[in-house]
């Protein structure tokens, strides 16, 4: 059928290419694959033993995951706070980051805000998250169009930086997809989407926000395809006490999941008054317990 249509299409080049796949002995056809076979254990246990974190045990390199949860859950403000760390090379909440560099955050629902809510991170903490470029718009990214303009976009930023993207953070899911998110095949593509973000910068992680389920508050919102295809996987609950949530591991590959890490939001002043005159604030989350590294298996 391939061939078929590409005939029909006038593309002739790609009939002959198939046609030469096809006649090819089967070290030049399996080459592809043949590449990936390991006959050596050690080899690839020396690739666990050498794995690359953006965050230690908790974010990892070359992978596509997320954070998710209600409404109102702060998943945005720690979404920020871990690309703020890994864009300043700081410690997140004691541990190291191993991997920093520059972070895109793609804000699709409200670029001027996430501007302020950096600005805050900054007066807080002391460090330099100027690393971490914002993105006010929306991208599609199981469309290939869409997603080719924006890996345009930040070869471009790469370029004129001097800075190579180690971390892409989509916020959010849902207004970054087209589709139905409860269809396998839909899900599957925008998750095949990020993967081609990952590997066309390196092994750059993707992170992107979701939203809990409307009846199910126990997972993300649409296809389980997302959990099972994701290399790790957080969720975060708002807690009874105002400025005050939780965050859970779902999943992780290659670690032990770390405990449940409680956190608390200071309001911050910015320095910015609005056109009403009142004082523009954000909050920056800090873990009240320091996770015990000892409990992070490799």
């Amino acid at each position: 059928d391939f061939v078929e249509k590409a005939v029909e299409d006038g593309k002739r080049p790609a009939k002959k290419v198939v046609e030469e796949t096809l006649a090819a002995d089967d070290a030049v056809m399996g080459a592809k694959f043949l590449a990936r076979i390991e006959f050596d254990e050690n080899v690839a246990i020396e690739r666990v033993k050498n794995k690359k974190w953006l965050i230690y045990g908790f974010l990892p390199h070359n992978d596509v995951g997320y954070i998710y949860g209600r409404p109102g859950s702060y998943k945005s403000f720690m979404a920020l706070d871990v690309a703020s760390r890994v864009a300043s090379a700081s410690k997140w909440n004691g541990i190291d980051v191993d991997y920093p560099g520059m972070v895109l955050y793609i804000a699709a629902e409200g670029g001027s805000e996430l501007h302020l809510r950096k600005k805050a991170w900054r007066i807080e903490t002391g460090e330099d998250n100027s690393a971490v470029t914002i993105l006010e718009a929306g991208v599609i990214i199981n469309n290939a169009i869409e997603r080719e303009q924006l890996k345009a976009a930040m070869r471009e930023v790469q370029k004129k930086l001097d800075m190579k993207y180690v971390l892409v953070v989509i916020d959010t899911f849902s207004k970054c997809f087209a589709g139905n998110e409860n269809d396998a095949a839909d899900m599957r593509g925008f998750i095949s989407g990020c993967e081609d973000i990952r590997d066309s910068f390196d092994g750059c992680t993707v992170l992107f926000v979701g939203h809990t389920g409307k009846t199910d508050g126990a997972s993300m919102r649409g296809s389980s395809v997302a959990f099972g295809d994701c290399g790790f996987s957080y969720k975060i609950t708002r807690g009874k006490e105002k400025l005050y949530a939780e965050l859970h591991t779902d999943k992780i590959k290659d670690a032990i999941e770390p405990e449940d890490m409680a956190f608390e939001f200071s309001v911050v002043h910015t320095g910015d008054v609005s056109a009403k005159g009142v004082d523009l604030t954000s909050l920056v989350p800090k873990m009240t317990a320091m996770l015990d590294l000892s409990l992070i298996h490799i």
